[in-house]
């Protein structure tokens, strides 16, 4: 009888817990969202109008932030959340470590779309490959060389070496 008192009594509490959470996952939501805008459009004015990077930066703004939402959820239903923080740190460095070379070429692919040395129709020679510039990605510029073959260079190599654009001069 006892039990049956004492897990009624706990209703109110759950039903209150419940109601607080979807008001912070609601809530947190909608602030995600416009923080988020908030800084793809701020991004957009300083990176001269290029979606790549303000792209890629908001979406990754985006996971951060729902990754901070869901510990401060589980933090309030106290939920320990300190192996929770610790094995996304380890995942973290782990993974880091695991794609060095593809994070080397998203970060030269950062600082393609930021610096612009050259644009698509270009005329260059990067890292010792001479044609026009076919596709620039985060991961890649695609070069069509002189005898027309396609040629993709990992941003790591294009970013690192001497680009030649024959196609902007100095003024």
């Amino acid at each position: 009888m006892n039990v049956a008192v004492l897990s009624w009594a706990l209703v109110p509490l759950i039903m209150q817990k419940t109601a607080c959470v979807a008001v912070m996952l609601v809530a947190g939501f909608f602030l995600i969202k416009w923080v988020v805008a908030l800084a793809k459009a701020a991004m957009l004015k300083t990176c001269r109008g290029n979606p790549l990077v303000p792209g890629l930066l908001a979406s990754i703004l985006s996971k951060a932030l729902w990754v901070v939402l869901l510990i401060m959820v589980a933090a309030y239903l106290k939920i320990d959340t300190t192996p929770l923080v610790a094995a996304l740190s380890v995942s973290g460095f782990v993974i880091g470590f695991a794609c060095q070379e593809s994070l080397a070429n998203l970060a030269a692919g950062v600082m393609i779309a930021m610096n612009e040395p050259f644009t698509v129709g270009d005329s260059v020679t990067v890292a010792g490959v001479t044609g026009v510039i076919h596709e620039v990605t985060m991961m890649a510029t695609v070069v069509r060389d002189e005898a027309g073959n396609r040629v993709v260079v990992p941003n790591k190599a294009a970013w690192g070496g001497v680009i030649t654009n024959r196609t902007k001069k100095l003024d």
